[in-house]
Parts: structure tokens; sequence; C-alpha cells
């Protein structure tokens, strides 16, 4: 008795699983849980509302809606980062002019 299958059914078995493997990786692509929220334009939508806690309470992104708003998260000790960027936003501000830069908000914590 030969338990080792003929040339034929190693074919099939060969090509039972490739289709499970091409299928596999069909589904992986296009499953309904890898989607995530997707905008009219293609991209997903990121952000969203938040709150912040602050020393006069918390802070939601939606208190300043219509506002321009611009958030830095520094670090205390960052000496190659943090003068760079804190350089850039300085700049910035500067473009904004008086009027604007003077109704600006600064946070720290």
């Amino acid at each position: 008795m030969n338990l080792l299958p003929n040339n034929g059914a190693k074919l099939v078995y060969v090509l039972v699983l490739i289709g499970l493997f091409t299928g596999g990786l069909l589904l992986a692509q296009w499953a309904p849980w890898n989607k995530g929220q997707q905008s009219s334009n293609g991209y997903a939508n990121l952000g969203g509302d938040f709150t912040l806690n602050s020393q006069q309470g918390e802070v939601a992104l939606t208190d300043f809606q219509g506002q321009l708003v611009l958030m830095y998260f520094g670090f205390t000790s960052c000496p190659d980062v943090c003068p760079t960027a804190l350089s850039s936003m300085a700049a910035s501000m500067r473009e904004l002019g008086p009027e604007l830069e003077a109704s600006t908000q600064h946070e720290t914590r």
C-alpha cells in the first residue's frame, strides 16, 4: 500500500494551498475591520475633539472652534529639538501681526 499521493493529488494539494493563501491575503486587504473611518477625500479622519486638563480646569478642542489652534507638546529637557521648534513657532507668531499675536493664548504645564 502506497501512502504517498500521486502527482495529480500533489498538484491539487498545492493549488488548494495557494488558493487558501491568496484568499487569506485578499480577506486581510479588503476586510471591513481594516477600513477605519474614511472621509470623502479618501484619507482617514484623524483628530476629533479631545479634552486636556489645565490649571484653570478642563479645556476641549471645541472651545476654540472657529479659531486657529496650534499645539506643541515639548519636554522639560530637550536641548536638540525644542529650541528649533520654539524658534519656528515664535517666527510664526511674529508673522500673525501684533493684533492677532495679542489675542493668542499660551498654556504651559
